[in-house]
């Protein structure tokens, strides 16, 4: 965060907290933000309305930055399922197996015969 007015980052302290917007505000959600700076060259102290600036002092909390991000989280994720899926698509073609050194194709035709049909 910035200080408003000497654009500092060093120092800052703040707490978002409610303010009443009417005698009837019965409220207790966090509708302000007080920025404090601790420089005593500056002493900034000011209460916003964080409907007002939000947007400028936690740009990461912008909505078109959540929309970007999550679009953005969404298209990767998208991707990854599409490899995921071709890579098992690839591997159902035809499964081989390694056995004593041998390479053996699984296939139904290749079935090992039930072991209780041999005895009989």
């Amino acid at each position: 965060m910035k200080c408003p007015k000497c654009g500092s980052t060093e120092d800052i302290k703040f707490f978002v907290r409610h303010q009443k917007i009417s005698e009837n505000d019965e409220s207790t959600a966090a509708n302000a933000i007080t920025i404090l700076h601790a420089n005593p060259e500056c002493g900034f102290n000011e209460t916003y309305m964080l409907e007002d600036c939000i947007e400028l002092i936690f740009k990461d909390w912008s909505e078109l930055y959540q929309i970007e991000e999550k679009i953005s989280e969404l298209e990767n994720s998208a991707n990854s399922m599409n490899a995921l899926f071709t890579n098992l698509i690839d591997g159902m073609g035809s499964e081989v197996i390694e056995a004593d050194g041998e390479v053996v194709e699984d296939c139904e035709e290749c079935a090992v015969p039930d072991p209780i049909d041999e005895e009989e």
